[in-house]
């Protein structure tokens, strides 16, 4: 089979296009200026190449023109999805000097008498013959473009495992917190979502998102960038989505004081409900083997991520208890993803019954799929059978309106990255990330925040609890600060480090607590 009929049958492979759309869709350029004058233009080449690397397999063309094919097919996929015009050249160009499809060819770097180094393909290792009075050295790598510097042949680097990252990285529980641990339940008060904004806005915050709205964006003279969607979760520069509504999330009462009710974790009434931390075995999301052929794993290396695969970074996760709502869609054309948010850390928080202000804090573990569906980023629950992914066919309880549910994932080969959200506070009162040069969180590289770089202020507003019915509508709100994910491409697609927005409307359940002695 060539590379070209491998790119029509191997549907895995449109992930590598997902995943330039992605680097490429926020990024914001003349198309008409040379390659290289826009800051986008390097690492949009370096996606694409990485993109062929992944769809056209080097050692398994039988000619060098089939592999050129393939490369051009990928090529002309990323301009459609935004790779400057004057940039695709150059992606081609190192396909076309590689050794790809010619047989014992390699990549043969000649440095002359006065250091000048420049790169050939030689018909093999014999054929890579010095220039009079210099130097030659065979390359590690395919093409030209990568195989030779100043100084004569690069050195592939020497793979090192790749370290996950432990728990004990995540910060403590906030000293709201700290007092629910370990202490027996009382009572069960379940937070079932409700509808929010109709449309989230797309990256950059354009188009705009629909009302009704719960935040906003502002620049240092405190003008309206834009506005945050309700029950809509910002994440960066990358798309944001929709919080699904129809989802519970159930906490436990361990404690009062007065009108004051301390949350803690809880075990539910299973996985879809629960809000208990993860682990502690951990297991490869991307479907690798891992160590015992199941999975399992203690870092990122056990499942496949190396220097040369580094989007794949957060691979070895440990096991989801407990999910934060049920899978998100994020409909964005053919970078369509769904996000799968576990519990990394117990939730916990207070709410006042006096007051109707409630407070929770928690640690996400928010693993994507890019799966190219903008009708159905994620699988949905259809006639109670799960109608694709993994589990397609399985049987399922969907979700809201959406029909999602962690019944029914992504296929494994779809993964693409982990984040890491930490929500320190998320409650019904006012939450705000300001700082005057738009340096919002630790590590920050670029200023601003959601692509904005005039961005200074960022707010989001709950809706305490009203009225003395039961159940009662609220809203719970937070900004944040997201960190790396350790991918080169969703940290740089989506500018992280920065900010981090959530608002999820809902109404709280408080007839579990009717035996509770209330003032």
């Amino acid at each position: 089979m060539n590379a070209v009929h491998q790119v029509g049958l191997e549907q895995r492979r449109l992930v590598g296009l997902l995943v330039t759309g992605l680097l490429l869709a926020t990024a914001s350029r003349t198309f008409a200026a040379r390659c290289g004058s826009d800051p986008g233009d390097a690492p949009a080449i370096a996606a694409t190449r990485e993109l062929v690397d992944s769809q056209c397999d080097c050692a398994a063309a039988t000619t060098h023109g089939d592999y050129v094919k393939c490369a051009r097919q990928v090529v002309d996929a990323a301009e459609n999805s935004g790779l400057r015009k004057s940039c695709a050249s150059s992606v081609l160009r190192c396909a076309r000097k590689s050794t790809c499809g010619r047989p014992n060819a390699v990549t043969c770097c000649r440095t002359t008498a006065i250091g000048k180094t420049s790169c050939r393909i030689a018909r093999d290792s014999n054929h890579c013959v010095a220039p009079h009075g210099g130097s030659a050295c065979v390359g590690d790598y395919t093409s030209c473009c990568d195989a030779c510097d100043s100084g004569g042949c690069v050195q592939r680097p020497t793979p090192t495992p790749t370290p996950t990252k432990p728990p004990a990285t995540l910060p403590p529980p906030p000293g709201f917190c700290q007092s629910s641990l370990g202490l027996p339940r009382l009572g069960r008060v379940p937070f079932t979502t409700t509808h929010g904004s109709d449309n989230c806005g797309g990256a950059n915050l354009m188009p705009a998102p629909a009302p009704p709205f719960s935040g906003q964006v502002t620049d240092a003279l405190g003008q309206r960038i834009g506005d945050l969607g309700l029950g809509c979760l910002y994440t960066g520069s990358l798309p944001p989505a929709s919080v699904p509504d129809g989802s519970t999330s159930i906490l436990d009462v361990v404690g009062k004081s007065g009108s004051r009710l301390t949350l803690a974790g809880s075990t539910g009434t299973g996985p879809a409900d629960c809000t208990l931390g993860a682990g502690p075995d951990r297991h490869c999301s991307n479907g690798k083997p891992g160590t015992d052929g199941l999975g399992k794993c203690t870092s990122d290396t056990d499942c496949g991520v190396s220097p040369v695969h580094d989007h794949l970074v957060g691979a070895c996760n440990l096991d989801a208890n407990c999910y934060f709502g049920p899978p998100v869609p994020v409909p964005n054309g053919v970078i369509s993803a769904c996000a799968i948010s576990a519990f990394l850390t117990d939730m916990c928080g207070a709410t006042d019954l006096a007051t109707n202000q409630t407070m929770v804090a928690t640690n996400l573990s928010s693993r994507l799929y890019i799966t190219g569906d903008e009708a159905s980023p994620c699988p949905r629950c259809l006639g109670g059978k799960c109608s694709a992914g993994k589990n397609v066919g399985h049987t399922c309880t969907g979700t809201g309106s959406t029909s999602t549910t962690f019944e029914c994932p992504p296929d494994d080969d779809r993964f693409f990255g982990t984040l890491t959200v930490i929500l320190s506070s998320l409650g019904t009162g006012t939450s705000t990330l300001t700082d005057a040069r738009g340096m919002f969180c630790p590590d920050q590289i670029s200023s601003g925040a959601f692509g904005n770089d005039s961005a200074r202020k960022v707010t989001e507003t709950g809706m305490p609890a009203g009225g003395s019915g039961n159940p009662q509508a609220q809203t719970l709100a937070g900004t944040f600060c997201l960190p790396a994910s350790g991918s080169s491409i969703v940290d740089g697609t989506g500018h992280l480090p920065g900010v981090g927005a959530l608002s999820a409307p809902g109404v709280l359940d408080l007839s579990g607590l009717v035996l509770l002695p209330i003032p």
